[in-house]
């Protein structure tokens, strides 16, 4: 499994995470059996928003004696109501849901306590005016919770409540789909149904993309949500692309944006886990997506997507990285120090571009690469 880090703390994610959602009707003997398997290969990020009592409970005995092997996030805003999960605003609710969370699954902490589904300006001034934000704040200077975080859909919401205090890590949705719009102001529910999608007029959306490389600079990490789209992906019958993606090209495309340490699939039981997991056996060109975001002009291009398929560059030159960190000192109006140290601490830079324009012809996106290395040292210095 790979592991991957971030700049604000020390974890280490495993790549393929382990959402909580379809654990609903799986037996306790099967969700030991998945989470023996998930430990034994890797998996180490667990997300918990599902408030469903029996599936904390169950989670809480397949985890006990080893609570240290997974990266919790827990959290802070889902109650189980009516039987059903539901989001909440009220402190009396989200305190005791959140230390139910911790009696049943039989800890006294959470990794990352995320304040739950933060979608709109509506739900980011309750957060704040209900002191949801302050008791996340006290919980994490108890020591209850490790680090803060937060749940979103919404590039320009999920940017501001990234940049609140002692924000570490946001689980955002990523797929090709969503990263299209047909509009700027494309409704979120709408978006999530993949409602009034147009395979002709959609483009990508140049808040997400941003979000994404604002998160890279801060040192914020991202897991992923929703990276099947809800499953509407997978088929030809319901992608908006008119062409089914398979679970590994899903998650290739998440995995290649900015700032992603972790895609987090649900599993409703261990054949699934198992399939998933098969992502590192497979060959990349199992993994290819550019044949989707081809089919028409989705305004990528001329966009490094990051996807190395570039690659092999003649001078050894990671042309991916070398595009990343420039695209993150373009951001703002100076180059973060941070962005910097990590452009020359890669093995070779832009000035050693020959330009041969092999990666050119390789790149699915028609990125004028050799444009960029020029640009990478004028920006870098070399």
């Amino acid at each position: 499994m790979e592991q991957r880090t971030y700049k604000l703390g020390t974890e280490q994610f495993g790549a393929i995470g382990f959402g909580s959602e379809r654990l609903e009707d799986v037996s306790l003997e099967e969700t030991v059996k998945m989470f023996d398997y998930a430990i034994e290969n890797g998996v180490n990020v667990l997300d918990m928003y599902i408030p469903n009592p029996v599936v904390r409970d169950h989670v809480g005995i397949a985890l006990e004696g080893r609570r240290d092997k997974m990266l919790i996030q827990g959290h802070l805003g889902t109650i189980h109501k009516n039987d059903q999960y539901e989001r909440t605003r009220d402190m009396d609710e989200i305190k005791f849901s959140f230390d139910d969370m911790l009696t049943r699954m039989k800890t006294d902490y959470i990794d990352f306590g995320m304040i739950h589904y933060v979608d709109t300006e509506e739900d980011f001034n309750k957060i704040l005016d209900n002191k949801i934000y302050d008791y996340a704040l006290e919980l994490k200077k108890q020591g209850v919770i490790k680090k803060l975080g937060f749940s979103s859909h919404d590039p320009i919401i999920a940017t501001k409540m990234a940049s609140l205090d002692e924000m570490a890590l946001c689980m955002f949705s990523i797929n090709p789909a969503y990263d299209m719009e047909n509009s700027p102001d494309t409704d979120i529910w709408k978006m999530m149904e993949h409602e009034g999608f147009d395979v002709e007029t959609a483009k990508m959306n140049p808040a997400r993309l941003n979000f994404y490389n604002f998160c890279e600079a801060k040192g914020i990490a991202l897991t992923v949500m929703k990276a099947f789209g809800g499953g509407t992906l997978l088929t030809d019958g319901t992608s908006p692309f008119g062409k089914a993606m398979s679970i590994y090209q899903c998650m290739k495309y998440a995995l290649d944006k900015p700032a992603v340490v972790s895609t987090l699939l649900g599993y409703a039981s261990l054949e699934e886990l198992k399939a998933a997991l098969k992502f590192y056996e497979i060959s990349e060109a199992e993994k290819d997506y550019s044949d989707i975001l081809t089919i028409k002009d989705f305004g990528v291009t001329g966009r490094c997507m990051y996807c190395g398929h570039c690659q092999p560059c003649p001078k050894s030159i990671t042309i991916a990285y070398v595009n990343k960190f420039l695209d993150l000192a373009l951001i703002g109006d100076s180059v973060p120090d941070t962005v910097r140290d990590h452009y020359l601490a890669l093995p070779h830079h832009a000035s050693e571009c020959i330009k041969c324009g092999k990666c050119e012809k390789n790149c699915p996106f028609g990125v004028q690469i050799r444009e960029k290395m020029e640009k990478a040292v004028e920006v870098f210095g070399i």
